[in-house]
């Protein structure tokens, strides 16, 4: 299973938004491969980003939340 895919898997298994942090944890990845594959769903439709309360503009990757489009 690919990265992208996995991302998805967990997001529709939580069944809500899920920060990039979280999903690093969750799938033990690295930040830059989790940021990778965020942005390329991002760009196929697949996620969007959601800002919640805890968006820090300073730190945009780290503190944006995702959930499937």
């Amino acid at each position: 299973m690919s990265q992208e895919e996995e991302i998805l898997s967990l997001l529709k298994k939580e069944g809500k938004p899920l920060t990039s942090e979280q999903i690093c944890r969750a799938l033990n990845i690295p930040k830059h491969v989790a940021s990778s594959s965020l942005f390329s769903l991002l760009r196929k439709g697949m996620v969007k980003r959601v800002y919640t309360e805890d968006y820090d503009p300073t730190r945009p990757f780290d503190t944006v939340s995702w959930v499937i489009e």
